[in-house]
């Protein structure tokens, strides 16, 4: 048997943003140098933190602005949001090429890996530790219907700039003793001191959030941190 070969590692800044200003702001400062972006929604209601578009008068309008950045980025949506099915037709319209939904957000789970195979994006489920260690069974059971897996590097969702919780350093490594090809990507306290050890837990999917866009020069926080997840 040959031996597996290594996983590519992908840097993915990401960010909660408290309005379009702020996150046009960010996506014009990354613009040339990352190719993909995660955006993170987050409704104030299956978390407490609020971002954008929630912070705009109407939502699903608001969603409509990221269709101008389409062709400058792969966009990945992250919907920290209470039944997030109500919005993917909106995000697969604009074409964002990978959507993300939280454990526990929907019992609608079917009806969301449905519209993930009619609309041809990528579907990525995410959990938090304390999520994972309880509902190791059923999140087990769904990985093969998914397209990765999104591991909340951070006890508690929705803002930047909060420790890194070292569980997560367990879940990664149980997720690719368990799926040795899945992608598994982290997001929540991604930086260059805990980047080093979340590739070789097994991440290969990594989203930095303030380390990058909270930086004085994003561009080079960004590219130092690519430089470092392929060291």
């Amino acid at each position: 048997m040959h031996p597996m070969q290594p996983l590519p590692i992908e840097v993915v800044p990401s960010y909660p943003a408290p309005s379009w200003e702020a996150l046009a702001a960010t996506l014009q400062s990354l613009q040339g140098a990352a190719r993909q972006f995660q955006v993170d929604i987050v409704d104030g209601q299956f978390v407490s933190a609020t971002s954008w578009p929630f912070t705009a008068p109407d939502h699903l309008e608001a969603l409509n602005r990221l269709r101008d950045w389409t062709a400058v980025y792969e966009l990945e949506v992250d919907c920290m949001v209470m039944e997030p099915q109500q919005y993917l037709t909106t995000l697969a319209d604009i074409g964002a090429k990978r959507i993300i939904v939280h454990y526990g957000s929907t019992e609608r789970v079917a009806d969301i890996l449905a519209h993930a195979a009619a609309y041809d994006y990528q579907l990525g489920l995410a959990f938090t530790n304390d999520v994972f260690s309880h509902e190791w069974d059923a999140i087990a059971a769904l990985v093969p219907a998914v397209s990765y897996v999104q591991v909340m590097g951070i006890a508690t969702v929705g803002a930047q700039g909060q420790p890194f919780d070292e569980r997560t350093l367990t879940t990664v490594r149980t997720l690719r003793d368990a799926f040795p090809t899945l992608t598994i990507a982290v997001d929540g306290s991604v930086n260059a001191a805990t980047i080093p050890g979340l590739v070789a837990a097994g991440a290969n999917r990594l989203a930095p959030g303030s380390a990058v866009v909270a930086a004085a020069d994003p561009r080079a926080a960004y590219r130092s941190l690519c430089a470092l997840s392929s060291s």
